[in-house]
């Protein structure tokens, strides 16, 4: 009889290493290629912005709009502080969520358990479900103003 050999086997924790080895590797490269990218798009806008190529009232530089955000950081805005903005802003949107959250619970259990105004309300539904929220947004603001209590 003559001896037969198979192929070699890697031990399963090689396997394992190699796996983990490849997989650092790949997420490394990934990582490397995404900032390489964000510094060659910034860096192209940067320097199209500055050749002329590209309009500056459209896009301004990616070094003045740093320079201008420096400037509501440490000064604020015209309208005051950038942190009291962004507290009103946070403010509204929570708010605004809670509020949206209760009512369409509400609105959504008294659909789901009351057949009849559900049949009368759905094509209504369904109309306003096909407008853009943007469009909704900008009509909103239009007919509720900017304040607080409007949102």
């Amino acid at each position: 009889m003559a001896a037969t050999t198979g192929p070699a086997v890697r031990p399963v924790t090689d396997l394992a290493a190699k796996r983990a080895r490849d997989a650092r590797r790949r997420r490394w490269t990934v990582n490397v290629l995404r900032v390489l990218f964000a510094v060659v798009w910034l860096g192209s806008w940067e320097l199209t912005t500055r050749l002329g190529w590209v309009d500056k009232f459209f896009f301004s530089q990616p070094s003045e709009i740093v320079l201008r955000l420096w400037v509501w950081i440490t000064e604020g805005t015209a309208l005051g502080p950038l942190w009291e903005q962004v507290l009103v802003t946070m403010e509204e949107t929570v708010l605004g969520f809670i509020l949206g959250s209760v009512l369409g619970i509400l609105v959504g259990v008294a659909l789901g358990r009351i057949r009849l105004l559900s049949d009368v309300l759905s094509p209504y539904i369904k109309a306003a479900n096909s407008i853009p929220r943007v469009v909704l947004g900008a009509l909103f603001a239009i007919s509720l103003g900017l304040d607080l209590r409007s949102k």
